[in-house]
């Protein structure tokens, strides 16, 4: 998608399908930063990550019987000031994941707030709360479906 002069790079709808039918084929482990890049900046080296969640978007996307939500910290953008929540289902139930989450500046890829969580039941999804603790512009999750 094109935005502000620019590819964006963030996660898109039909790239979080793709995962859940690697889900549905068995994959346990997915990492949702499947690329990296390098870019200049200010004549300083930048390390920046192809697919991440960008934290205006709250979504919901299912495919081949799993489900992933997202749902982002911001007020502004509808969350609760806050956490980052991420659910993950599927038709059989037995959804339980952990994830690695980091919080990532837009600016300059600075990865920081790095976390190890464990998700918990919420009616037939498991979901992960993920802290705000910056205003960076992306949040990445690696999952292991346990």
């Amino acid at each position: 998608m094109i935005r502000e002069g620019g590819v964006r790079n963030c996660i898109e709808e039909n790239e979080l399908k793709k995962v859940l039918r690697l889900l549905a084929a068995g994959e346990k482990k997915i990492n949702l930063k499947e690329r990296e890049f390098r870019a200049f900046l200010n004549g300083k080296k930048r390390k920046e990550t192809q697919k991440k969640f960008w934290i205006r978007h709250n979504w919901e996307v299912a495919e081949a019987g799993w489900t992933i939500k997202f749902k982002t910290a911001f007020e502004t953008f509808g969350g609760d000031g806050k956490f980052f929540y991420l659910w993950i289902s599927k038709k059989e139930g037995g959804a339980k994941f952990k994830a690695t989450a980091q919080q990532i500046n837009s600016l300059n890829g600075e990865e920081v707030y790095q976390r190890e969580l464990q998700s918990e039941k919420d009616g037939t999804r498991q979901l992960i709360k993920y802290k705000q603790a910056t205003g960076y512009g992306f949040v990445r999750f690696n999952i292991t479906i346990l």
